[in-house]
């Protein structure tokens, strides 16, 4: 019997912490997670690799996460997008206009994120 088709998921965070935290909570649901602590870096495996989602924060270094779901969206404009940040009341507008699917504050709840996670990928 074959494995499950696992979603592949891009988490682009400059800090390790939260990167780790997403990955140990994303892989026992089917995922495979590859990380990246900036946002040319992370745009950069977007270009050369297969992604379903792309969960990014909003203030990463070398190219903002709103920079980089926008660059995203141009390259795969069917590809689901989930900004995470510490700074989304004052930014709330702005969320609401970007390309992106959705966003949650962070300190992360890590029932919202698989929650969320799960609905994007079903979508």
């Amino acid at each position: 019997m074959a494995a499950p088709a696992k979603h592949r998921v891009l988490v682009v965070d400059d800090d390790e912490q939260v990167r780790e935290l997403v990955k140990d909570a994303l892989e026992p649901m089917e995922c495979e997670i590859v990380t990246s602590p900036d946002g040319a870096d992370g745009l950069e495996r977007w270009s050369k690799e297969s992604f379903d989602l792309l969960i990014t924060d909003l203030l990463v270094p070398r190219l903002d996460g709103l920079r980089l779901a926008e660059s995203v969206r141009a390259r795969s404009p069917k590809a689901k997008i989930l900004v995470i940040t510490a700074v989304s009341h004052s930014l709330e507008k702005e969320l609401k206009a970007a390309p992106i699917d959705g966003w949650l504050p962070k300190p992360l709840n890590i029932g919202k994120l698989k929650a969320r996670v799960r609905d994007l990928l079903n979508a």
